[in-house]
This record gives C-alpha cells, structure tokens and sequence, in this order.
C-alpha cells in the first residue's frame, strides 16, 4: 500500500495552514483525507464539524473512525484572542490535543504543529529541538504546555 492511500487526519481544516495543506496533499495525489474543525468555511467532502473539546465526542469519533495518520493543526492561535481569559485558552489547546491523543490507537502516526512562539528570541539562527523553550506570549505557553504533554506520553 502506498503512503498515498493511507487514511490520514487533519485537524483545524478551517485554518490557514489546514486548508491550504488539505488541497495540497489532494493535488499531489493522497486519495483518502478525512478533515475535521469546529468551524466550517468551505463545504469539502469527508469533513466534519467537531468540537475537539467534547471528550465524549472525540472517543465515539474515534471509535468508528480509524487514521493512520493524524496532523494535528487545530489551535486557539490568535493572538489578540488570548488577551482575554488566556488560561481558558491555553487549557483549551491542551485539552484539544488530550482528547485526541487518548483517544487513538498507538499505531497512529500523531503529528502536532508547534509554533516558533515556543523559541521567544534565541541568540542563535539555528533553532532545533535542543534549544532552550521561552515562550514569547500566551500562545507560544500553550503550545508549550501541549509539546511536554506529548513528551510525557511517548
């Protein structure tokens, strides 16, 4: 079987990222993209309208519905959004991340996007995974607080 036949995931299809990465892949030639956020911009097939917050939800989704791939986009990412009741965000995208990652199979190839916020103003140009995590805002925590989640996990 070919990587192009692989059922794969994307979560956050509404954004930016998520969207142009959904008709990216289609172009290219994956045949079998399941997409998921919890607001629907354009109507594409295979797509459903879930609240990730829901745990309930997300495990019944998952129960009947089986990826070998997930690319995990969905996020409060708006910066001026966190300016207000920026712990219920931060939770929020920790949440998001939880109810998914216990709730599928350890086969399942998980990919989460991080974002440069996590790095704040490194002194060097080269960012790796060894450099030292200093979020530069709110969203930068969060994605933070998830990425150790995940370490915690493997």
């Amino acid at each position: 079987m070919s990587i192009y036949d692989s059922k794969l995931l994307i979560t956050g299809s509404s954004g930016y990222i998520g969207e142009n990465l959904y008709f990216f892949l289609k172009k290219i030639g994956f045949k079998n993209i399941t997409l998921i956020d919890k607001i629907i911009k354009k109507k594409i097939s295979n797509q459903f309208k879930i609240d990730l917050s829901k745990k309930k939800i997300v495990k019944n989704f998952f129960k009947n519905n089986k990826f070998e791939y997930i690319i995990h986009l969905a996020a409060i990412s708006n910066i001026r959004s966190f300016k207000k009741n920026y712990k219920k965000k931060i939770h929020y995208n920790l949440l998001i991340t939880k109810n998914i990652f216990e709730s599928i199979n350890y086969k399942t190839k998980f990919i989460i996007a991080s974002s440069a916020a996590v790095y704040g103003y490194p002194k060097k140009n080269k960012i790796d995974e060894k450099t030292v995590l200093k979020p530069i805002n709110n969203y930068g925590i969060s994605k933070k607080i998830t990425e150790g989640y995940l370490k915690k996990k493997r």
